[in-house]
């Protein structure tokens, strides 16, 4: 689980851009960062840090805050390359639709619970490695999909969509 590992200290030396917020963009700068708090922004020595600190060379790097993706549907991780050939729509009934009313025969038939783990926990790993923070996750919300988030050490709200079919 991430959220549990050893809190660590990290220096990122030699940050080229630094963006604090849409209107202050720092240049050439470290960031010291302990555990999961930011501890300094600006200069730090090497005898400022704890012996066994990781330093990441930030220089040619933008550090930005993490990102929020307002909109996605984890479980169409599992879907990817499937049918790349047929337009949205045809995609979502051929490809979408069956792949949601199979797993939710499986819900009711009492053999889902891992199913929404694991595309869960792929897309999760998609977002982080992407600068993604925070999220909210349309429908297909198993019991398995928010335990994913956390064992990620990631922010996400589960929301459902409604439509008038």
């Amino acid at each position: 689980m991430l959220h549990n590992m050893r809190e660590q200290t990290v220096l990122i030396k030699d940050i080229s851009y630094l963006v604090r917020d849409a209107y202050r963009v720092e240049h050439d700068v470290d960031v010291l960062i302990e555990g999961n708090c930011i501890m300094r922004i600006g200069r730090v020595t090497s005898q400022e840090i704890e012996p066994g600190a990781t330093v990441l060379n930030g220089q040619g790097r933008i550090v930005t805050p993490g990102f929020v993706n307002a909109h996605t549907h984890l479980y169409q991780s599992m879907l990817k390359g499937r049918r790349d050939d047929v337009p949205l729509v045809s995609w979502c009934e051929e490809v979408t639709c069956l792949f949601v009313r199979n797993v939710l025969r499986c819900t009711r038939e009492g053999s889902s619970d891992e199913i929404g783990y694991l595309w869960s926990m792929l897309g999760t790993i998609e977002m982080i490695k992407s600068g993604i923070t925070a999220f909210i996750d349309m429908d297909m919300n198993l019991p398995g999909v928010p335990r994913a988030w956390v064992e990620a050490g990631i922010r996400g709200t589960a929301a459902m969509s409604m439509v008038d079919q």
